[in-house]
């Protein structure tokens, strides 16, 4: 157990991926691209039973890293590009939990998790697709065990996911000239997969955002953008099971990435979406118990991909978007 500690300005960076090999023969093609490492949780990786009293956990930070370049394609028809390598996880800006987790009179701010963009693909007579960048989450807390948070404070978080890459060059080819999609970022401040609890606690101007997709660069023939990640939960994401009580739940923001531009217009991507400005849900089971919902910053209250939320009674949302009606 921790008491009365201070953990600040720590950091996880994934490695980045290494660059493919170059084709040393005629029509030899390009290596692709290492896919890069995770980082795990900025100031704490725990797998065991850990409690926090009286802490401040402080501008923490998780950081996938970059995918590797694709390798040049030698001479001759065949020698295309290598892809980018896919690039790492950013979860947990304070703290990824795999066990038992107790925080009580805690404070988290300003937390960020960071997913890693691809690597570019390599040139030659067809130039290699780019890498997808990879998914940040739990801007604060990443949880996929048990967690307990009491009259705690989770303030200006962030998650954001890593961009994605471009397709190759079609230069006679018929494939591999689509750009890749965006990568999906949840929990500005809590990304819950495991089990949840909160009990008098204050979420507020954490925020999620999705990556930006990739472009098609094709020559001649037609090539579809990538579609933009989405944002799921400014301030909570639940796809496990969730419960908080007493709570403030204020000032959220998610935003979706950028769409990708295709060969014509009309083969454009889509934008990412704002999925929960302050929480959102897909599956498992989200309890709201004597909790209010105030204004997001950007995008509604809530959103769920899977299953209601449950209303445990004397709750208030500023918009409709979370239905309340009690047990």
């Amino acid at each position: 157990a921790f008491w009365q500690c201070d953990f600040k300005t720590n950091s996880a960076t994934g490695g980045s991926g290494g660059r493919g090999g170059d084709g040393q023969v005629p029509s030899y093609p390009g290596g692709l691209g290492g896919n890069a490492g995770d980082a795990l949780g900025g100031a704490v990786h725990n797998q065991g039973q850990l409690s926090f009293y009286e802490c401040n956990l402080d501008y923490n930070s998780a950081t996938g890293g970059r995918g590797g370049d694709g390798g040049t394609g030698s001479t001759g028809s065949a020698a295309y590009g290598g892809e980018g390598g896919t690039g790492g996880k950013g979860w947990g800006g304070a703290i990824y939990n795999l066990g038992g987790l107790m925080m009580t009179d805690c404070s988290i701010t300003s937390g960020a998790t960071t997913g890693g963009d691809g690597g570019d693909g390599g040139s030659g007579f067809v130039v290699g697709r780019g890498g997808s960048g990879d998914q940040g989450a739990g801007g604060a807390i990443y949880n996929l065990g048990f967690t307990t948070n009491l009259n705690s404070v989770f303030i200006g978080n962030a998650s954001q996911s890593g961009d994605s890459k471009h397709g190759g060059i079609n230069n006679g080819q018929t494939y591999e000239i689509d750009g890749r999609n965006g990568v999906s970022s949840f929990g500005g401040a809590v990304c819950d997969l495991g089990t949840n609890i909160a009990v008098n606690c204050t979420f507020y101007g954490n925020i999620v955002v999705g990556s930006d997709a990739g472009h098609s660069l094709a020559g001649w023939s037609a090539g579809v953008g990538g579609n933009g990640g989405s944002g799921w939960g400014g301030n909570l994401y639940s796809a496990g099971r969730t419960m908080i009580t007493n709570c403030t739940v204020a000032a959220g923001g998610a935003q979706g990435g950028s769409k990708g531009t295709g060969f014509s217009p009309s083969q454009d991507g889509a934008n990412g979406s704002s999925r929960g400005g302050n929480v959102a849900k897909n599956g498992g089971v989200f309890i709201l118990h004597n909790t209010i919902l105030y204004y997001p910053s950007i995008g509604t209250n809530g959103y769920t991909g899977s299953g209601a939320f449950t209303d445990g009674g004397f709750c208030i949302s500023s918009d409709r978007s979370v239905t309340l009606n009690g047990f």
